[in-house]
């Protein structure tokens, strides 16, 4: 007979995600087509040692804070091109990330970053 184990997911260490900010998170009207938009932000290491990539929970929410829209983006979907190569965030070095998704609507006038674990990363470091 199989046994499942069904305990959740350990949350993120706190150490996984020290040090990791993200900074001058900007949303905008995408220039070429009208139903997406462009989130700009910048993730940086504060720390002295390299950290392994986060995902970046981005979370739309209406005047009353409901939420709209949100979603967990994995290392793999946000590091494009040059950057798909790096396998952590080396100290002190902006990484300029770009996403650009569909628009959540007029009723979204708030928006949010959080950094989360990222999936199949090694947390008991």
């Amino acid at each position: 007979s199989w046994q499942l184990d069904c305990r959740p997911t350990p949350p993120a260490t706190t150490q996984s995600l020290e040090n990791l900010t993200t900074r001058k998170l900007v949303v905008r009207k995408h220039p070429e087509h009208s139903d997406a938009v462009i989130v700009d932000t910048l993730l940086v290491n504060t720390g002295k040692e390299s950290r392994d990539f986060p995902g970046l929970l981005l979370r739309f929410s209406d005047i009353n804070g409901r939420t709209l829209a949100s979603r967990i983006f994995q290392p793999r979907e946000y590091l494009q091109g040059e950057l798909s190569s790096l396998k952590s965030m080396a100290s002190q070095q902006p990484i300029h990330v770009v996403l650009e998704i569909r628009d959540p609507g007029s009723q979204a006038v708030n928006y949010q970053m959080r950094l989360v674990a990222a999936k199949g990363q090694n947390r008991s470091r």
